[in-house]
């Protein structure tokens, strides 16, 4: 058995070109690389209160917190910037998040979704109490 002859081997340019003019400059290594100068974003810490008001006194009262709710912070243009569950005290803590514009907070659970103005003010969600009835009417 004979061997297979290779594949022939493809080259970007069968034939020669002529050199083509280009202008080589040589750098300056004693001149440094610098990056453009970009100013960071402001950034905060946010905390959001997701709690039932039983007593109706627009106050998140020890035990009042709601656990396990779904938050999430969101800028203008709608992209997603974190999203946190409540801890027991009904307490999602946000760092990082950009002051330098507002950004929207949503609660899909209880429908809520508002633009809050200053993240480093505390925002308070109260979700109202079922009225309770009483056990007789008199």
């Amino acid at each position: 058995p004979t061997a297979e002859p290779p594949d022939p081997t493809m080259t970007p340019y069968p034939t020669p070109r002529a050199a083509q003019n280009l202008v080589v400059r040589p750098a300056d290594p004693a001149a440094p690389v610098l990056p453009t100068p970009t100013t960071p974003p402001q950034l905060s810490t946010m905390t959001v209160f997701v709690f039932v008001d039983r007593n109706r006194n627009g106050v998140a009262d020890p035990g009042e917190g709601i656990e396990n709710v779904a938050v999430r912070v969101i800028d203008e243009k709608g992209t997603p910037l974190r999203w946190l569950r409540t801890n027991a005290d009904g307490r999602a803590l946000f760092l990082q998040v950009p002051t330098s514009r507002p950004v929207r907070v949503s609660v899909p659970y209880f429908g809520y979704n508002a633009v809050a103005e200053d993240p480093n003010q505390p925002l308070y969600i109260a979700v109202n109490a079922a009225l309770e009835l009483p056990d007789a009417l008199p």
